[in-house]
């Protein structure tokens, strides 16, 4: 069994899940019930990446987090950033690529808008030992299906999502 060259990663505020489709792997980070202190989870995340965290991964794909309404999500949005730079100081060779969950969702089930029961059951039908190994948790799942997604899309299989054109208005 090989190392992965592709890591699925699902950033949450209690935890971090990493997956990979080949070959099937699948970790995660517990930041405890209560969110912990930034430096600790820092601390944490980069030892867990420079153990064996990333193995020998060249690209790592990272939902991007929701954002609610006005600034409820500034606290998630710098704590991604700060993710991203310590995946990309824990491996500098590594190419990090920030994918919205609508849009891996609807690559992989064809629903952008897919929820959780979907996303395992989906899993679970065209990939069950990849379900297997995340061990019904469904953040494992989520990075598994974000790095199948990515794999996917650096071998060609899925394309790469279509911009939508922004309609411009006519001024007046």
């Amino acid at each position: 069994m090989g190392l992965p060259d592709c890591i699925g990663i699902d950033f949450g505020v209690r935890r971090i899940a990493l997956g990979s489709a080949d070959p099937p792997f699948s970790n995660h980070i517990d930041l405890g019930k209560k969110p912990l202190d930034r430096q600790v989870e820092i601390h944490q995340l980069t030892r867990f990446l420079r153990g064996q965290g990333l193995g020998h991964a060249t690209t790592v794909w990272v939902e991007h987090p929701f954002m609610g309404r006005g600034n409820s999500n500034i606290a998630t949005a710098i704590s991604l950033g700060e993710t991203v730079g310590i995946i990309r100081g824990a491996r500098l060779w590594l190419t990090v690529n920030i994918v919205h969950q609508s849009t891996w969702k609807a690559g992989l089930l064809g629903n952008g808008g897919a929820n959780k029961d979907e996303i395992a059951i989906w899993l679970a039908t065209h990939h069950p030992q990849l379900f297997s190994i995340c061990l019904d948790n469904q953040d494992r799942m989520d990075a598994m299906c974000i790095g199948l997604y990515g794999k996917l899309r650096l071998e060609g299989v899925i394309d790469p999502p279509t911009p939508r054109l922004k309609s411009r208005k006519k001024r007046a």
